[in-house]
């Protein structure tokens, strides 16, 4: 019998399940769209409750504000962190957003992305601070947070739609990561929910510039640079050997705490060694020909062996003016990490082999190891 896992904010309290900003409409299509194949009751009954108070919450929100959010223009160009899931996006940005100079979205921004101007406090007294039920990181209602979180509730489509529907996980995947087989009408809808989403931040954070962190985006560069001409882009990797095992760790203590369909482990490794690949060949193609002011990449290793010299070379690169003022609350968070424990790993060479086959273009290219 398997330990029962921790509780934490996320698990205790189903109101911060990451669908639970979830309008009823919005449920209703995205059951639609899997055929009511639902196997947790539970959730299900959760989620379709709150989607109904979230849509009366919508609806207040867009009287109170939908004017001024519309309205609104994005005066400073985003700047956007990516890297394939486990590659330290999530470190890289927790050290960003205390330049307070930047704006940032927030845990319950995402997940209540139609009624955070008006329930966002609310909501957040409720919020018991943890750690993230996949690794040790701190967990706050106020911690960066990421869009995908969000674009499920806004958009038509979004990559955390397959987590909670993995028996559909591969078609969301190819049609909202890597934008395949996606018609005109359906992607200006999913462009116009993300600019909604980053107007309104913008708005709650009275013009600050962007910094927002969201893995799926690492393939949507091309739409994201046609969106935002002006924006620039941070891409964080990390040793793949690193960022296999520790995805597939996430599979007991984030993956299934999200489904509300089952996913075997083994479904989940098959698809995450093919995402990876149409992950970062998308990004190596669309990153040609960006100037070296919008585009810099770092690797996990040096930002944790030598934060302060990476973030300045990111600031330097990108031509961010802030670095002098940023240095001091920087420090000061780096400081907060020395009880930090970062999750630990095990390969065998089959594990290695296997990985180096279907990964080789990235382990080459970067020159990692076992």
């Amino acid at each position: 019998m398997g330990h029962r896992p921790r509780r934490n904010a996320l698990m205790a309290d189903p109101i911060y399940h990451p669908f639970a900003g979830v309008t009823f409409a919005q449920w209703w299509s995205i059951l639609a769209q899997n055929k009511f194949r639902i196997h947790e009751a539970r959730k299900f009954a959760f989620l379709t409750a709150k989607s109904i108070k979230n849509s009366f919450e919508a609806l207040d929100e867009a009287r109170q504000y939908g004017e001024q959010i519309a309205s609104h223009q994005i005066k400073q160009p985003p700047i956007f962190i990516v890297g394939h899931w486990r590659s330290g996006t999530t470190h890289l940005e927790n050290i960003l957003c205390k330049d307070p100079a930047f704006g940032y979205l927030n845990v319950i921004q995402s997940i209540y992305p139609y009624s955070f101007l008006t329930q966002g406090d609310t909501y957040a007294r409720r919020f018991v601070q943890t750690k993230r039920y996949m690794d040790n990181v701190a967990l706050a209602a106020q911690s960066p947070s990421e869009e995908e979180v969000a674009l499920a509730v806004l958009a038509p489509g979004s990559f955390w739609h397959g987590y909670y529907f993995p028996g559909r996980m591969d078609d969301y995947f190819d049609r909202y990561v890597l934008f395949k087989d996606i018609d005109n009408a359906e992607l200006t809808r999913w462009r116009n929910s993300y600019d909604y989403l980053l107007r309104k931040l913008s708005f709650a954070q009275h013009g600050k510039p962007l910094i927002l962190k969201n893995p799926p985006n690492t393939s949507r560069i091309a739409v994201l640079k046609a969106m935002y001409p002006d924006a620039k882009f941070i891409h964080i990797h990390r040793n793949p050997y690193e960022v296999f095992v520790s995805r597939m760790a996430q599979f007991d203590k984030a993956v299934l705490k999200k489904a509300l369909q089952p996913i075997t482990q083994g479904e989940w490794q098959a698809r995450s060694l093919r995402y990876y690949v149409d992950m970062m060949a998308a990004h190596l193609e669309q990153r040609q020909g960006l100037p070296a002011h919008q585009y810099v990449e770092v690797s996990f290793d040096e930002l944790r062996r030598a934060p302060m010299a990476t973030i300045d070379r990111i600031y330097s690169q990108l031509q961010i003016q802030s670095f002098n003022t940023a240095q001091e609350p920087i420090k000061a968070y780096l400081d907060t990490l020395g009880g930090y424990e970062q999750n630990q790993y095990q390969m065998d060479k089959a594990l290695t082999d296997r990985i180096y086959q279907h990964w080789h273009r990235t382990i080459d290219l970067w020159g990692y190891q076992p």
